[in-house]
């Protein structure tokens, strides 16, 4: 869903440099934490076909999904609710969640962050009704305005990690959903996404988004 973000050259670089302070801010410990898990997993690597159109010869570069079956652990979530009516107010609400809301308070109640940015959709169509927020180490102990605490985990999950551009990452559902069938079985809750990495190099130019990963998470049962 990320990927209706970065249409625009504007937005692509506001959002980016958003994600690159909140991974320089937050995210080095959960880096080395993913890398030595995503070791122990032994993926299935599928890579899509794309016709080429062109009587030329050249290399279509194509996303990489690998999927993994686990188990989801479990994780306290921070989120702020919210809607859009297009892309561009998407991608203004999300930096303002992620930056002006979430780490604020965050900081405020001593928290911290466990985790890069994630988000839930209902749909991937405008208008775009969503959760957005961060995995932190605790529930908070008051009630925070405008922000409320989710548990999530504990169930067995299929998961794809996307490594490809944002706007191509509907390709990823695809492929989870026809996992569910072959294997019959069915979605036990909303899947969601995990920005992993950031999108912008350490002097603010995109990166190749064929080494980008999204993670996409489909708990089961």
């Amino acid at each position: 869903m990320l990927f209706k973000i970065y249409k625009m050259k504007q937005q692509n670089f506001v959002f980016g440099s958003i994600l690159c302070a909140i991974f320089s801010l937050t995210f080095v410990s959960c880096q080395s934490k993913t890398s030595e898990k995503d070791q122990k997993e032994t993926p299935i690597i599928l890579k899509k076909e794309i016709a080429n159109d062109s009587a030329k010869d050249k290399q279509v570069q194509t996303p990489i999904i690998q999927l993994n079956d686990t188990t989801d652990p479990r994780a306290i979530l921070l989120m702020v609710k919210d809607s859009a009516s297009d892309v561009s107010r998407l991608s203004m609400k999300l930096a303002h969640i992620y930056t002006q809301q979430l780490l604020p308070s965050i900081q405020k109640n001593n928290l911290t962050i466990l985790g890069p940015p994630l988000a839930f959709y209902k749909s991937q169509r405008a208008p775009f009704f969503f959760e957005a927020g961060f995995q932190v180490n605790q529930i908070p102990r008051k009630k925070i305005k405008g922000i409320f605490t989710k548990q999530i985990g504990g169930t067995k999950a299929i998961v794809a990690n996307f490594y490809g551009p944002y706007e191509e990452t509907e390709q990823a559902y695809v492929v989870l959903k026809e996992w569910l069938k072959e294997k019959g079985k069915k979605a036990s809750g909303p899947a969601y996404e995990i920005y992993v990495d950031d999108p912008l190099d350490k002097d603010g130019k995109p990166k190749d988004p064929y080494q980008i990963l999204t993670r996409i998470v489909m708990p089961y049962r």
